[in-house]
């Protein structure tokens, strides 16, 4: 599982505000980061400037706000078409200014989830098993815990979306429904042939409807023919937008499947970066104790050479005077 990391990048952010404020009047070459090396019995001294790593944290944090006003602009963007679907419930027919404002709105709301998805894939941290020393950049933590954070808002926005297409199909398929049995029960009424208290299977009907006999319709029937073939324009209006609505639905359900394969690709890739962090933690524990240990040793040997250049100075001096007298007794 993906955790939340935004309060450890919240006390981050502001630790290095303040240290970045402290060091605004020290040395140019305090802002500067040693790393010492090792190989064999060399050590070996690189500078890398904090600048490229602060202009990397620079662009991270744009692209996320980028990203998050994408997300923010299609939650907006449902909000209105909830109130287009609310408008077009609550009318008795569909205008069609709604029903292309609506679909307007649709494919907004597809447009931004597919830019914030690309956005998003841009900002996933490198793996570990491409670059092995990626684990331990704060680039790498930055972009790993932001890109958690923005899957999670991506999939909320998604799952609203998705409810305020069922909640819609649902309502629709309902009024389908109520009107199909008012058109029924209009033409039942009207037909001299078939009692008011018998229900008609939809084949009866439309073995009805098909027949040459126009007599049933001739009279004073015309203006309630016609409103109910006006409410069966409707229901078939309404069916297309069920169709719709259902392949809209259709492609969420992928984006949802898409974006759940992400979130465990993401956990697993959390995992090993973790466990990279601890070897290396340990490693360099064990490393900052292997260099103390030299630097006893060193002075140790420092010593000892002290101690053999006294003692060889000392011998050399006794040799000296003692060939100095040897002479001067051999002149005597």
């Amino acid at each position: 599982m993906v955790k939340d990391r935004t309060m450890q990048l919240r006390q981050g952010a502001s630790m290095k505000k303040k240290g970045s404020l402290r060091a605004a009047g020290e040395r140019k070459h305090d802002e500067e980061m040693v790393v010492l090396n090792m190989q064999g019995s060399n050590a070996v001294i690189t500078k890398s400037s904090k600048s490229k790593e602060h202009n990397e944290l620079s662009a991270v944090f744009l692209k996320v706000r980028e990203i998050t006003e994408l997300i923010a602009s299609m939650k907006e963007n449902i909000v209105l078409l909830k109130k287009v679907h609310v408008s077009m419930q609550h009318s008795p027919r569909i205008d069609s200014k709604t029903r292309e404002r609506g679909e307007e709105l649709n494919e907004i709301i597809k447009s931004s989830y597919m830019a914030a998805r690309k956005k998003i894939k841009e900002l996933k941290p490198v793996s570990a098993k491409k670059d092995p020393k990626t684990p331990q950049s704060a680039v790498n933590r930055v972009r790993l815990t932001q890109h958690g954070l923005l899957v999670k808002m991506l999939q909320d926005a998604v799952e609203e979306y998705e409810k305020s297409l069922d909640a819609h199909k649902q309502f629709s398929e309902e009024m389908i429904k109520k009107q199909l049995h008012i058109v029924v029960q209009m033409v039942i009424r009207k037909m001299p042939c078939v009692p008011a208290n018998v229900e008609v299977s939809d084949d009866e009907l439309r073995a009805m409807l098909d027949s040459q006999d126009l007599a049933v319709f001739v009279q004073d029937y015309m203006r309630e023919t016609s409103e109910a073939m006006q409410s069966l324009q409707d229901a078939k209006d309404r069916h297309k937008e069920i169709i719709a609505l259902e392949k809209n639905i259709e492609q969420l359900r992928d984006m949802m499947v898409e974006i759940s394969v992400n979130i465990h690709q993401q956990g697993d890739m959390v995992d090993k970066i973790e466990y990279h962090i601890g070897n290396g933690v340990l490693m360099t524990q064990h490393g900052q104790r292997k260099l103390s240990k030299a630097h006893k040793l060193m002075q140790r040997a420092r010593k000892k050479k002290v101690c053999i250049a006294i003692c060889l100075t000392s011998v050399i001096g006794v040799l000296i005077l003692y060939m100095a007298l040897y002479i001067t007794m051999s002149q005597r």
